[in-house]
C-alpha cells in the first residue's frame, strides 16, 4: 500500500471502530430525544440534531471508557482475555 494511503486509511478504520463503538449510546440518545419530542418540537429532518446526538454519544461513550469499570472492560476486549 502506497505510505500516502495508510495515514488517512488508518484514520478512517479508527473512526468506523469507534462510530460502532458508540452506536448503543446514541441508540439510547436517539430514544430520549424522540421521547423529548412528544412534550418539546424536536426535528428529526434536520442534520443538527443528529450532528447533537452523535456528539453527545461521543461523550458519553468516552466517558463510559474512562471509568474504572469501561478502563478494564476495554483491556478485556482489547486483550480478548476474560
Amino acid at each position: 500500500m502506497h505510505p500516502i494511503l495508510q495515514k488517512p486509511l488508518t484514520a478512517f478504520i479508527f473512526m468506523l471502530g469507534f462510530a460502532i463503538i458508540c452506536l448503543p449510546s446514541a441508540l439510547l440518545v436517539y430514544l430520549i430525544a424522540w421521547l423529548l419530542s412528544f412534550a418539546f418540537s424536536i426535528s428529526f429532518d434536520a442534520w443538527q440534531t443528529h450532528a447533537i446526538v452523535w456528539g453527545l454519544a461521543f461523550v458519553w461513550t468516552l466517558y463510559a471508557i474512562n471509568t474504572d469499570e469501561g478502563d478494564q472492560l476495554l483491556a478485556k476486549v482489547i486483550t480478548l482475555k476474560r
